[in-house]
């Protein structure tokens, strides 16, 4: 004998299926508005977009940024940071802050002496500009790794970076990891 057919069937309330629903998502949700929080709060997430800084960073490299790197420290000469300029995002290397002077001669740049390039720039690179910057409070001097194909302080309208135009330091390059595999 069957006692099934003789209750009445339990019919589900329209709101105990979503309180169901939600509940099986809400992981996901949390995972999803964490991730969210991250990449605008903390994080930055941006693409190499010219050969400006080759062989550091190549065309299409994927970069994670630091945006609290200079809550408590300010930008450094030999730094790789990705900046707002004239509403487009760049990234390139601090080579001067404020106060800094910047010369170039032989081939080489010097801020008061002859910077030590040597970790980024093959030896063979020149770096070729007549002016000399004073760079002035609050700013930056910035140039690319790949000195004769880059578009960077040495010919702006306005050579210096204000220091509220930086996003992020660079933290991690993805592509290594993916360059690396392969």
């Amino acid at each position: 004998m069957n006692y099934e057919n003789n209750f009445p069937k339990k019919r589900r309330q329209p709101f105990a299926s979503i309180v169901l629903y939600l509940r099986e998502f809400l992981p996901y949700l949390i995972c999803i508005s964490i991730i969210i929080f991250l990449l605008n709060s903390i994080l930055s997430i941006g693409s190499i977009k010219s050969g400006s800084m080759e062989a550091t960073l190549r065309t299409g490299d994927i970069v994670i940024g630091n945006r609290l790197a200079y809550i408590a420290s300010e930008p450094q000469a030999g730094d790789i940071l990705f900046f707002h300029l004239n509403e487009t995002t760049y990234c390139k290397r601090v080579i001067g802050v404020a106060g800094d002077k910047i010369t170039f001669y032989d081939g080489y740049v010097y801020n008061d002496k002859q910077l030590d390039e040597s970790a980024y720039l093959p030896e063979d690179v020149e770096t070729n500009c007549t002016d000399t910057f004073v760079v002035p409070s609050q700013c930056l001097f910035v140039m690319g790794d790949n000195r004769e194909q880059s578009f960077d302080s040495r010919f702006w309208d306005t050579p210096y970076i204000s220091v509220n135009d930086v996003i992020s330091k660079e933290l991690f390059n993805l592509s290594v990891i993916f360059r690396n595999a392969l």
